[in-house]
């Protein structure tokens, strides 16, 4: 059988190359989804990127977790360094990622078959099978052609290395070089676990996984024999894993009650509700990847029901059940069978942050990406044992091995092709998830991309009579009376809606601000800034909105635009400061600043500023503590850009002094 491998292992590599760019390439013509243009959009918020303090600058914008993810963005960098317009060239670079990925499987269960002492034909064989039924399993389009994923491919690619690197000094530890050993896992896990943590933060996990790695395979009873701990082996792994394991898992349910509150606010869901929740989509996930299909949810599970309670609905119960069976099984295969336990606890594993622990959206696609790496290497192992091979025959064996292949390959390709047409993309997950409010949006906004005004309108109505009184949906209904000159009843059930609904004052608000956006360069005559503000108004009665200090100043904020636009300065200035006493933000200080000024009002725009001086905003601007390069280059813009309005305005109010200027309040000095 294995007569021939070492060259076929050559073609089988350029497979695990070849075979996904073709697969994968009819999605590359999709659009931009959900949040990556929001992400992207970060990068260039004080200007392109033309130098270094640019570049630092936009590195120490990112929004989309507590370190920023500055590796992930210097990567989008690459791809464009203004405001993108299309998302081809990001996909592309994501899709030589996940093929890069795939190598890096290949050659990281190539160095854990030749750890466990496999003969080196059968182990580029397992490697290699392995490793492209990972690369090309269907689910991980929603990964690869979601740009803003890159993030989590990023963290993957790191992670590996890291693997790699640990896997090797393990080997060598077990070989008598302690040191060599000892400075492969060091540069492991602080080079790339480092590089990973700044792409995403389940990198995090590194540290726990590599314990995985150590528990389930190398000081399982089949091998602790082969792989001996040495005194400082030993010491390593108490400081360097498991500590900083519990470390972050202790500070993860420290903030249980933050994420509650968050939860309760956004979602009426508590972390608790979250967690038995999440014990159903961890079976859904198993599920997705062991029984593949051409369409998924994709990216909309927002309409999955949740759980209340152990018997709401009655299949809580039964999955906390089966994670218990899931975790006992786990043990139990760790003395019988240590390739598979390990498979089963790294999944597990690399689900803790993600899908547990933190008060993300309950379930998303892309979460199975690094914890799947490992389980296909027991499936490959199986099918090449010599006993499997004698009982089956070689030509069965091998049949099987290409039909998987062969089926991943033509779902992969399917649902790719799909990616790439933005319409039928979204008409499809609409049919999927008819209750998905998202599935609703992303629907109305691909036809309204498209010029299909009267669709887009007929699918609001679509997705109101499955979430009537949903304000996501009817907001939307605002952008199709622009774009037809024809308001309907929209701004009524908009400013019904919006004052009872959700608080998701931050979607609401950019709305409303693109609205007037078009309605101040003439492109929306059939919506009045009088009509955006009865629905800022209906925004500010509700209970809901006015909880979290953002959401209040963001509300108050647009009720200022509004009342500009109205020309109505006293009560816009009003707003303007009732924002700041929100949240004293730097941002909103300039930008209402400015505002004011540009209605004629210069002294009411310093009074802004001072306002905002007067509450230490200067202060913690400026910072006395310690703080990264990239969180200091932005303050430093942004001081630099609070020194450059003040001056300004400083200028014309000396401009207005040989005049009486007006007040904001309409009288005269």
């Amino acid at each position: 059988m294995f007569a021939q491998v070492p060259q076929r292992a050559v073609m089988g590599l350029g497979l695990l190359i070849v075979l996904p760019l073709l697969l994968y390439w009819p999605g590359l013509s999709g659009g931009f989804l959900l949040d990556d243009l929001g992400n992207l959009a970060t990068l260039v918020r004080f200007g392109e990127v033309r130098d270094l303090e640019s570049l630092m600058r936009a590195l120490g914008n990112g929004i989309a977790g507590p370190l920023g993810r500055p590796v992930s963005l210097l990567s989008f960098l690459l791809n464009d360094t203004g405001v993108p317009d299309s998302a081809a060239a990001f996909k592309y670079t994501n899709l030589l990622l996940h093929v890069l990925n795939g190598v890096l499987l290949f050659w990281l269960l190539y160095v854990l078959n030749q750890a466990i002492r496999l003969p080196e034909q059968r182990a580029l064989v397992v490697a290699l099978l392995a490793s492209l039924l990972w690369v090309l399993h269907p689910l991980w389009v929603s990964t690869t052609l979601y740009v803003v994923q890159r993030m989590a491919m990023l963290a993957t690619t790191f992670s590996l290395a890291a693997f790699i690197l640990f896997v090797k000094g393990r080997v060598l530890l077990a070989g008598g070089q302690t040191l060599p050993g000892m400075v492969r896992i060091g540069c492991g896990l602080g080079g790339f676990g480092t590089l990973g943590l700044l792409s995403k933060e389940n990198a995090g996990l590194l540290p726990l996984q590599c314990l995985v790695l150590e528990v389930f395979l190398f000081s399982a009873p089949a091998y602790r024999r082969r792989f001996p701990q040495p005194a400082l082996y030993r010491l390593f792994v108490w400081v360097c894993l498991i500590l900083p394991s519990v470390l972050l898992l202790y500070w993860l349910l420290q903030r249980w009650s933050y994420n509650d509150a968050k939860l309760l606010l956004t979602r009426d869901l508590s972390m608790l509700d979250r967690a038995l929740t999440e014990g159903r989509v961890f079976f859904e996930y198993i599920r997705l990847i062991v029984l593949p299909a051409d369409v998924t949810r994709g990216l909309f599970y927002d309409d999955i029901l949740p759980s209340r309670g152990l018997l709401t609905p009655w299949t809580t119960l039964l999955a906390q059940i089966g994670i218990c069976i899931y975790l006992a099984l786990t043990v139990w295969l760790r003395k019988r069978c240590a390739v598979l336990a390990l498979a089963l606890a790294f999944f597990f594993v690399g689900h803790l942050m993600e899908t547990w622990l933190v008060a993300l959206e309950i379930a998303f696609e892309h979460r199975n990406y690094l914890p799947a790496l490992l389980l296909f290497w027991p499936l490959a192992l199986l099918l090449t044992q010599q006993r499997v091979i004698e009982q089956l025959g070689i030509r069965i064996v091998s049949a099987l091995s290409i039909a998987l292949v062969l089926i991943f390959s033509i779902q992969t390709l399917s649902r790719s092709a799909l990616w790439g047409q933005p319409l039928q993309l979204s008409q499809a997950w609409v049919r999927i998830n008819p209750t998905s409010e998202r599935a609703h949006s992303y629907a109305i906004e691909t036809l309204l991309q498209e010029g299909r005004m009267r669709e887009a309108g007929d699918q609001i109505e679509q997705g109101l009579a499955h979430l009537p009184g949903n304000a996501v949906l009817a907001l939307a209904g605002l952008q199709v009376a622009c774009a037809t000159g024809e308001a309907g009843a929209w701004v009524e059930r908009v400013a019904t809606s919006i004052a009872s609904d959700r608080a998701i004052v931050e979607h609401y608000q950019k709305t409303l601000d693109h609205v007037l956006s078009r309605i101040a360069n003439g492109s929306c005559d059939a919506v009045t800034v009088a009509d955006v503000l009865r629905i800022a108004q209906a925004l500010a009665a509700n209970p809901r909105a006015q909880v979290r200090a953002a959401d209040r100043q963001r509300i108050q904020f647009l009720l200022a635009r509004c009342q500009l636009m109205l020309g109505s300065p006293g009560q816009a200035m009003q707003a303007f400061r009732q924002a700041l006493d929100a949240l004293p933000d730097i941002g909103v200080a300039i930008q209402s600043a400015v505002g004011m000024a540009g209605a004629g009002f210069p002294q009411a725009g310093l009074e802004l500023l001072q306002q905002w001086k007067d509450q230490g905003g200067l202060i913690q601007l400026r910072g006395t503590g310690r703080s990264t390069a990239l969180k200091q280059q932005r303050r430093a813009f942004m001081l630099n850009e609070y020194e450059r309005i003040r001056a300004i305005l400083l200028q014309e109010v000396a401009a207005q002094s040989g005049q009486a200027p007006e007040r904001v309040d309409g009288t005269n000095p």
